[in-house]
């Protein structure tokens, strides 16, 4: 067994115990866990998984676009677990679901996401909802919670190194150090990307305002709310909650669809600032999504068109086809666009952002395609790792707006109003939503 990955997961430990707001949970790490794993167990895996992993890197080779090794530190997450494994020695047996997806000697991020998209993994997708619904969750998880608190962790600690160096005097800093040995193995996407997010939050003072949902009846895996209200957090840094951060975090890994109000007309009838535009000033290393059903004028079930075409941003501009990169970080689908249909925009419109499953490359794109089909069965929204049923498209958005900003169910839209749905729109449905 290797002790690197233990070295990292205790480095996680010591993040968490010293940011004891942002993990209320605790979960220890011990040599014990590691000696729980038979050598049989691990065998069977190496066996298992070996030959389908050669095979698909044989065929995919040619066709991959890595991401250039200027642009990566030298210690890259994924090389820190190469040698050990993942779900297997962070989780105990009892707790993992995807111990088959998993082979010890050659794990990498890349890995990891490309057997998250495994047949027998992926299908699992549509039963975690509705257990989910059953118990009246607003998360479902494919993935254990060890390995969403790391990937949290490793958001959290970028997040923190943003605030720490910020020059704003008003920013309150993180009281706990930064990892600096974890920092250099998050891969420099998703470092960019928190950063940004951090940036933009904290200077436009920025609060959370998610729906407050009671569950009203659930018919074949279609479960539908009540709206009651919105529950305000404060995730910038100025006004913050630590707490609050974290549910933002664990909201975007689960595919939550965000509108930010930076829409002028939004802000100045809410008694708000105006600020820049999310979409504008986002990250230029973002490509042209192929198109998407958001904002998007339906006819009978289906989007006009095909949806909305070239009139969004996804992120990073790396993914190639249902190709998973060799060296790959934890967001590998980020949707970013303007809550308007078809381009280009015209008039005065407000952002959103969504961490989807896998990006539509192309026309086609089997990966994308079978999470599109579990959220048009569910109308939950799918991201890589989860889904959650904060979905624009059943009157659940979640707002990232100014501290003043006050929403409230509508009697028409149900959801609080805003430019690109201040009316009844054809891609709501309302038969999930009161």
């Amino acid at each position: 067994m290797s002790d690197k990955l233990f070295s990292l997961a205790k480095e996680i430990e010591q993040l968490k115990q010293q940011s004891q707001a942002f993990f209320l949970e605790a979960i220890t790490f011990n040599e014990s866990d590691f000696q729980s794993i038979s050598e049989n167990r691990l065998a069977q895996l190496e066996q298992t998984t070996l030959c389908s992993r050669d095979s698909a890197s044989s065929k995919q080779q040619n066709s991959k676009i890595p991401v250039k090794q200027s642009e990566l530190k030298p210690s890259v997450f994924g090389e820190s677990l190469s040698q050990t494994a993942f779900a297997e020695q962070l989780a105990r047996q009892e707790e993992t679901k995807l111990t088959s997806a998993f082979h010890y000697k050659r794990l990498d991020i890349g890995y990891f996401v490309e057997k998250l998209f495994l047949p027998d993994v992926r299908s699992e997708l549509l039963n975690e909802i509705s257990k989910s619904i059953a118990s009246d969750q607003k998360e479902a998880w494919l993935i254990t919670d060890v390995e969403q608190e790391i990937i949290l962790g490793c958001w959290l600690n970028v997040w923190n190194k943003t605030v720490q160096d910020a020059t704003n005097p008003s920013i309150i800093r993180p009281t706990s150090p930064i990892n600096q040995n974890l920092l250099n193995q998050t891969h420099p996407s998703d470092i960019n990307l928190i950063t940004h997010l951090c940036k933009y939050i904290n200077g436009n003072k920025l609060c959370m305002y998610v729906p407050d949902l009671q569950k009203v009846n659930a018919v074949n895996n279609k479960v539908k709310y009540k709206l009651t209200g919105y529950s305000k957090k404060n995730i910038n840094s100025i006004h913050g909650n630590p707490v609050h951060l974290k549910d933002f975090l664990k909201l975007l890994a689960a595919g939550a669809h965000f509108v930010i109000i930076d829409s002028s007309k939004d802000n100045k009838r809410t008694n708000g600032q105006e600020i820049p535009s999310f979409y504008d000033t986002f990250l230029s290393n973002s490509a042209l999504a192929t198109y998407h059903s958001h904002y998007a004028t339906v006819v009978g079930s289906l989007p006009a068109s095909g949806g909305n075409l070239k009139s969004a941003k996804v992120y990073p501009d790396f993914i190639s086809g249902d190709i998973t990169p060799d060296i790959c970080p934890f967001i590998v689908s980020l949707l970013i666009g303007r809550t308007a249909w078809s381009m280009p925009f015209i008039g005065d419109y407000n952002s959103f952002l969504q961490l989807e499953g896998w990006p539509q490359t192309g026309l086609t794109s089997k990966r994308h395609g079978q999470d599109y089909k579990v959220h048009s069965d569910t109308k939950w929204n799918i991201s890589t790792y989860g889904a959650c049923p904060y979905s624009e498209k059943r009157g659940a958005t979640v707002f990232l707006a100014h501290a003043k900003w006050n929403p409230q169910p509508s009697s028409e839209t149900i959801m609080a109003p805003y430019v690109g749905a201040e009316t009844v729109q054809s891609w709501l449905d309302k038969t999930l939503i009161e």
